[in-house]
């Protein structure tokens, strides 16, 4: 998350269609972005989530090599709709930082009973239904702890 003095704001990624896109974009991102602890929110099937992370990971190191960036994840929270993936990054065996990754099984529209058909102000009622009803906040809240 960003909050300093030159940027008094907080990064929150949500993909919209682009599973694939986010890792590239996350990548080319990277040096700018780890040292903010950045959140990534996709929506991906239940069954794509842990490939999603390994492909995630995979790609990093990939990239990164020379550099000898490596990364490590593990599951962090999860319950039948969420799960909340905590990816610390390390160079040279020291901790550079960590990206989270919350996936919604199988989206967020759909858990939350949101319909493309539906106008603006119901779906951000029914976003803020999920949101309370669900108490998806407090996984928010284990990535800041």
């Amino acid at each position: 998350m960003i909050a300093d003095d030159w940027r008094p704001y907080e990064i929150l990624v949500k993909s919209e269609g682009g599973k694939t896109k986010i890792i590239d974009v996350t990548i080319s991102r990277l040096v700018q972005l780890h040292k903010y602890n950045p959140i990534f929110m996709i929506d991906v099937d239940k069954s794509e989530m842990d490939s999603f992370v390994k492909n995630l990971e995979k790609k990093l190191c990939d990239k990164f090599r020379g550099a000898n960036v490596t990364a490590r994840s593990e599951i962090s929270y999860e319950n039948s709709e969420t799960s909340m993936h905590r990816m610390e990054l390390a160079k040279n065996g020291r901790s550079i930082g960590i990206i989270y990754v919350i996936m919604f099984n199988p989206t967020f529209e759909k858990v939350s009973g949101i319909f493309d058909t539906d106008a603006d102000d119901v779906k951000r009622i029914k976003a803020k239904k999920y949101i309370q009803r669900s108490r998806i906040h407090t996984i928010f809240s284990k990535a800041f702890q």
